[in-house]
């Protein structure tokens, strides 16, 4: 009776720690299919990982560098999440952003203070905490904050948390790649996310009321070698700005070797709805 018994047991367990293989095999094939796709649409590099590092993809986007990966959590998060983490070359600045309704829980990087950005929407909804108050009031602007908005929207029951240090911009979601679309849209976010950011360093771009960004009269198109008054596109990999006539005239960018004919208008900073909402009813 005992023999049978302790057959049993080990018949059970191998049947587990099988199952579990075959589950976590299958994921990581599902995972390494995803970010193959993502590299092949970013001109990346797919990195299998290995023992004892996840796999990761390298992203390009315009002149700047991507790394999407899992990672032990940071901020709220206790698990493994996604991340991405994206170069841009705000070195001096940092700060962390993360849902109000888990503030308290995460811990405190040291010599950050909390911030307010005047948006009493947004500041209900998010915990800001920055080195430096004056740089952080140049860099929460209406954009920057709407698209903050917008990752955190991705899901209501997925938070995000992001944190700028040492010339990186670091993206956090709970763990996501079951599906191709919600890993997509998260990667897509967070470049619109960097896109915005890159703005409010962009000498010639300012924000002015709620529907579009104006560009300033010292920004010029190498095409025509006219300032850029009106009709502003950028492109879609190096962000050269050009007049959209003459975008469309010679139908790519006119910078020598980038060769991309996708661009982007200057996105509009415009203000959530629920933002919205309040202070048209204050």
């Amino acid at each position: 009776m005992e023999c049978l018994l302790s057959f049993l047991f080990l018949l059970v367990a191998f049947l587990f720690v099988t199952g579990s293989a075959a589950r976590s095999h299958s994921i990581r094939a599902r995972r390494r299919r995803l970010y193959q796709q993502l590299a092949r649409r970013y001109a990346g590099v797919y990195l299998p990982g290995g023992m004892w590092r996840r796999a990761s993809v390298r992203l390009r986007y315009g002149k700047t560098l991507a790394t999407l990966s899992e990672a032990k959590g940071r901020g709220p998060f206790r698990e493994r999440c996604t991340q991405i983490g994206i170069v841009w070359p705000g070195q001096e600045f940092c700060c962390e952003v993360l849902p109000n309704d888990v503030s308290e829980a995460a811990p405190r990087l040291r010599h950050l203070q909390e911030f307010s950005t005047g948006d009493d929407g947004f500041d209900r909804r998010f915990c800001v905490r920055v080195r430096d108050a004056h740089q952080a009031r140049e860099f929460f602007r209406e954009g920057v904050r709407w698209q903050i908005e917008r990752l955190a929207s991705l899901s209501a029951m997925r938070p995000v948390y992001i944190l700028v240090r040492g010339g990186q911009i670091l993206i956090q979601t709970p763990r996501r790649g079951s599906r191709p679309e919600e890993l997509q849209a998260f990667v897509d976010r967070a470049f619109e996310f960097y896109d915005q950011v890159m703005l409010t360093r962009a000498a010639g771009i300012e924000f002015l009321g709620d529907d579009e960004a104006q560009p300033l009269a010292q920004v010029t198109c190498q095409v025509c070698g006219e300032a850029i008054s009106r009709d502003m596109v950028f492109c879609r990999r190096c962000k050269t700005p050009h007049h959209a006539d003459c975008w469309h005239f010679i139908g790519a960018c006119s910078v020598y070797g980038c060769g991309e004919r996708a661009y982007q208008t200057p996105q509009a900073a415009k203000v959530p709805s629920s933002s919205r909402s309040a202070k048209e009813s204050a």
